[in-house]
């Protein structure tokens, strides 16, 4: 999907957020750009807007590690399809220096025909 954060439903509640992260309120909200009552008041609400929410989440465990998980992952494939790059620069790079190789030959022996004739040679 497109969007990283959890769904309203499975996003943890506002005073178990607040107690996964290792500051205190007075330092969140200022980091939320909130006044420290206003976070007391969630707390005692039991609920915040999704914009707070979502911004406790990401400072949790839990945000940390979906991001760090998707991060492994996207490194992962990164690290396979240059894998793959790197084989195929490697063929490349292997018939690059066939076709100098060939063109060098046929330069000595006085032949000068296409440079692309080792290529398209039929028969």
């Amino acid at each position: 999907t497109m969007f990283r954060a959890p769904a309203g439903a499975g996003l943890p509640s506002v005073a178990t957020m607040l107690d996964d992260i290792p500051a205190s309120l007075e330092t969140i909200a200022a980091h939320l750009g909130i006044k420290p009552s206003t976070l007391r008041t969630y707390r005692a609400k039991g609920e915040a807007p999704r914009a707070v929410m979502l911004a406790l989440f990401w400072e949790t465990r839990w945000g940390r590690s979906a991001a760090d998980t998707e991060a492994a992952n996207a490194a992962q494939v990164y690290r396979g399809e240059t894998k793959a790059l790197q084989a195929h620069a490697g063929r490349l790079a292997g018939i690059v220096w066939r076709l100098e190789h060939e063109l060098h030959q046929a330069q000595k022996s006085g032949h000068h025909g296409a440079a692309n004739l080792p290529v398209w040679r039929v028969g």
